[in-house]
């Protein structure tokens, strides 16, 4: 009675328009499984550790660009399709992490949020949004990031410059670390 059920369940499972081997298996976290033109399919595994590389393509925000990472240590702890995720700059210091998610369509979006005290009468708020693929398998994904800067709504808070709101936009590249650990380069 058992290897019939199992076999039902393959075949459910893993219909011949879907490849099914141990290999692909570290490629996918259980998750919330949607279903396709009949296929079920389930978000990639993005859980670990990643070096993020951005690269700025075009600024209105001036000096404040200087707070966009170029570089960093990407670590993500995954449920489902939903992740939090933590930061450290190249040198290993802590930077905001934040909240993401990705699809069984291999879409991902990191979004992190954060406030900062310029002056002690101007706090900024950030919003940096990065929205891309994920690789089969998945070993890397790419995309585009957009860092949103605004002054915030909090009253005696919100001295700041009148040339606010602006945004930092580029691309991005995560690249998984190998078991023996990330390697970047500490830029003070």
């Amino acid at each position: 009675m058992r290897a019939p059920i199992i076999a039902l369940l393959t075949i459910f499972l893993c219909p011949a328009a879907v490849a099914c081997s141990d290999d692909d298996a570290e490629d996918f976290t259980p998750g919330t499984a949607t279903v396709i033109s009949g296929t079920i399919m389930v978000p990639p595994s993005v859980d670990g550790s990643w070096v993020v590389r951005s690269v700025p393509a075009l600024s209105g925000c001036g000096a404040l660009n200087s707070l966009y990472q170029t570089e960093s240590v990407l670590t993500i702890v995954q449920a489902g399709n939903d992740f939090e995720f933590t930061l450290t700059d190249s040198c290993g210091r802590a930077i905001p992490g934040g909240v993401g998610r990705v699809d069984p369509s291999r879409a991902v979006e990191l979004i992190t949020r954060f406030d900062r005290g310029l002056t002690a009468t101007c706090t900024l708020s950030f919003k940096q949004e990065r929205v891309g693929i994920v690789e089969i398998p998945a070993n890397e994904f790419s995309g585009s990031v957009v860092l949103t800067i605004t002054g915030s709504d909090i009253p005696g808070s919100d001295a700041c410059d009148p040339s606010l709101p602006c945004s930092v936009s580029g691309t991005f590249t995560a690249t998984r670390c190998p078991r023996s650990g990330c390697v970047v380069t500490c830029v003070p």
